[in-house]
């Protein structure tokens, strides 16, 4: 009996991947797959052994919004993060909220700070921001330093974050040349690597591209003596370092790979330490359908309910960077992400860690752990 309603199941299968597979070649599919094979996730065991450190962490209601996906901290504590319908909600140290900025529209992702106080936004919808004077909203200014539009050097497609190096110059990344942040899926099923890491010079108003084919260019962070910046690949569960001065100058490497989630933010905190946002663990399925373009074409023409779903969870490792890579120094999980999940990023100030997320009606805190590394300080 029970063999022959496995065969029933399996002929059930059968016929509805024969159905989408037609379907994929009569059907245009909205991606141009290619195929990759991803390496054997790493097991959740030593360094990154599964805990709920980020059960601790202290919740900050948005009000009205959702989705801080980047947190910006002054010294004195007060916050600023990007809201999904395109606002930035200024908040008190004890996270009340205070004003906002920027009108609707738009989705503001990464931040950082100026050397003269202004902020930074990384854009989806409207590029690279300069936010003058953001904690006064009579006289908050915004200029637009690269504006969104085509790929090319003079635009960007899709801004997703950003760092601003000692010497003032401004990093970001431009997550996609194909697709925008509602397709963000598309682009690392698709797997074929069109996002850029860029320089803005504000002395010179120059724009420059460093890189290309990323695979969804996310997280950027600049070392604190400015000699390299870290960018995130999300489509291929790694980060790389590209070397801005010295000998190296111009070369890059990826300095830790095969991840154990989507890693999305990162960010530079004390003592060497990168912070890095996993925003889900690594999903299985789309790792076994990465060597075959036809699955993936099919994957696309699914009902939402049927596509591959980023699990909820939250993750974040502290990582060191050094000749041979980048070791683990810290991970702080909630593995069914019942308190935190899906966190997009991770900036430490005054001893606390702040965390972004993408969909939640809240940003969090947790004090910064103590780790192996700060004894040699």
């Amino acid at each position: 009996m029970g063999s022959t309603w496995l065969r029933v199941v399996l002929g059930l299968l059968l016929v509805v991947a024969g159905f989408f597979g037609v379907l994929a070649f009569l059907v245009p599919a909205p991606i141009s797959p290619v195929a990759w094979r991803a390496p054997a996730a790493p097991a959740l065991t030593g360094a990154l052994t599964r805990n709920n450190e980020l059960d601790g962490a202290e919740r900050l209601p948005l009000g009205d919004g959702v989705g801080g996906e980047d947190v910006a901290v002054w010294h004195d504590g007060r916050m600023i993060t990007g809201l999904d319908d395109g606002r930035l909600l200024v908040m008190a140290p004890d996270g009340r909220r205070l004003h906002t900025l920027l009108g609707r529209g738009g989705r503001p992702l990464g931040l950082d700070w100026a050397a003269d106080g202004s902020l930074i936004v990384a854009d989806a919808g409207r590029g690279l921001l300069r936010v003058r004077q953001p904690f006064s909203p009579d006289a908050a200014m915004v200029d637009t330093l690269i504006p969104a539009g085509a790929a090319d050097a003079a635009h960007l497609h899709f801004a997703d974050d950003v760092a601003v190096g000692p010497d003032g110059r401004i990093y970001v990344s431009d997550a996609s040349a194909r697709f925008t942040i509602g397709q963000s899926r598309l682009d690392i099923i698709e797997g074929r690597g069109t996002g850029r890491l860029l320089a803005y010079d504000p002395a010179e108003r120059a724009v420059r591209v460093l890189l290309s084919g990323l695979h969804f260019a996310n997280g950027v962070a600049v070392a604190d003596d400015g000699s390299s910046v870290l960018v995130v690949e999300t489509g291929r569960y790694r980060l790389r370092q590209l070397f801005l001065s010295g000998p190296r100058a111009g070369e890059s490497r990826i300095v830790a790979d095969n991840l154990p989630g989507f890693p999305d933010g990162v960010s530079r905190g004390a003592g060497g330490v990168y912070w890095v946002a996993l925003f889900a663990p690594r999903n299985a399925l789309l790792d076994r359908m990465h060597p075959y373009p036809v699955l993936k074409r099919i994957t696309t023409l699914l009902p939402d309910w049927l596509a591959p779903a980023p699990v909820r969870s939250g993750h974040v490792l502290g990582l060191t960077v050094a000749a041979d890579g980048a070791a683990v120094m810290a991970s702080l999980d909630d593995p069914d992400g019942s308190h935190l999940h899906h966190v997009t990023s991770v900036e430490e100030r005054g001893g606390m860690l702040f965390l972004g997320t993408l969909d939640s009606p809240h940003i969090a805190r947790i004090p910064r752990p103590a780790l192996a590394v700060d004894a040699a300080r």
